[in-house]
């Protein structure tokens, strides 16, 4: 019996930020590594490519059966990137940054870096300013699947005691795929273990110390539709990003009812809180290691959904939290 001629045992990714929108990068294996997380599976398989149009051309009027289609055009891809978000161990600078898998994620997600005495901050791209796309590569099944002009949405969940598990929701224009053996890959920092969601530290406006079973993020960017033109060759120049709706939802242990402004240093008012729409700032900081950890900040955010739950015996709320403004969220690296 023969050995089956390609496995999906092994991958590796690749990717940089683009100089002109859609226009790929060529992608150098010692330095272009970013490092996936693979839980204790087996890789994913790259994602397919999709058309914009598919080449049906309907149905044959002499049978009814579809008639012969022509080739379908608007070529584009979508892929999930797992990632787990940590430092670089050692002090940040201008130079020194988190990790590229960290710090190319966000900027494909719509965030601009700065540095600050040994800190980097990612907020927002201004409105109107432009946006940063990458080129995006995933070496698996013994090809090369490549994906130019990629943005991504972003989304992660903190709901046990383990590490937090980020994913990047990333379109853009595809590829198609071409024979590649694996490269050899350099990734950064590999001695670095990603800081866990035991021991966070959460603030929702001046309660501080809330006990937090878990939670989630999302971004909520919206990537719009597909820029289809009949002018372009291929048809399909890719994606305008549009606006983002960031989001934390908490579950947290219930207290006692707090008078106004229904948040202090002792608990909330939930229900009432969320009827003053009063703007607060709510933060979630993961790891307690200078330089491997991060905290994501909803900044003027708006308690949106309330929840009664239970966590077994235990009253629980669900309350869920918007950011608000051209500073609705943030990401601290220190």
């Amino acid at each position: 019996m023969p050995v089956p001629a390609l496995l999906n045992q092994v991958a590796g990714y690749m990717a940089k930020v683009e100089a002109a929108y859609g226009t790929a990068e060529v992608l150098t294996n010692t330095t272009d590594g970013v490092f996936p997380y693979l839980g204790d599976g087996l890789p994913p398989a790259p994602a397919a490519l999709e058309y914009l149009f598919d080449g049906n051309i309907g149905r044959d009027i002499s049978t009814l059966f579809p008639a012969k289609s022509v080739a379908p055009n608007g070529r584009g891809a979508k892929a999930e990137f797992p990632v787990l978000f940590k430092g670089s161990g050692v002090t940040y600078t201008a130079l020194v940054l988190p990790p590229r898998e960290v710090d190319l994620m966000l900027q494909a997600a719509g965030f601009d870096r700065t540095f600050a005495t040994a800190t980097h901050t990612y907020t927002p791209t201004a409105a109107g300013t432009g946006y940063k796309s990458l080129t995006f590569g995933h070496y698996a099944q013994g090809k090369a699947h490549i994906v130019a002009g990629a943005l991504a949405d972003w989304s992660f969940d903190f709901n046990d005691l383990g590490v937090p598990t980020h994913s990047f929701a990333m379109q853009g224009i595809g590829n198609v795929p071409t024979t590649l053996s694996l490269p050899v890959i350099s990734y950064e920092y590999g001695s670095i273990i990603p800081p866990v969601s035991a021991g966070s530290v959460v603030t929702i406006g001046t309660w501080a110390a809330p006990i937090v079973k878990g939670g989630s993020f999302k971004l909520n960017r919206d990537l719009g539709n597909a820029r289809a033109r009949i002018t372009e060759a291929g048809g399909h120049l890719g994606f305008v990003p549009g606006a983002m709706k960031p989001e934390i939802t908490l579950m947290v242990e219930q207290t006692a009812l707090v008078a106004s402004p229904y948040h202090t240093t002792g608990g909330i008012a939930p229900n009432l809180l969320r009827e003053a729409a009063t703007p607060i700032t709510v933060s979630a900081r993961f790891g307690s290691t200078t330089f491997n950890r991060f905290t994501v900040t909803l900044n003027n955010a708006q308690l949106v959904d309330v929840k009664p739950a239970n966590d077994d015996a235990v009253a629980m709320y669900e309350l869920t939290f918007r950011g608000s403004g051209s500073n609705a969220v943030s990401v601290l690296f220190d």
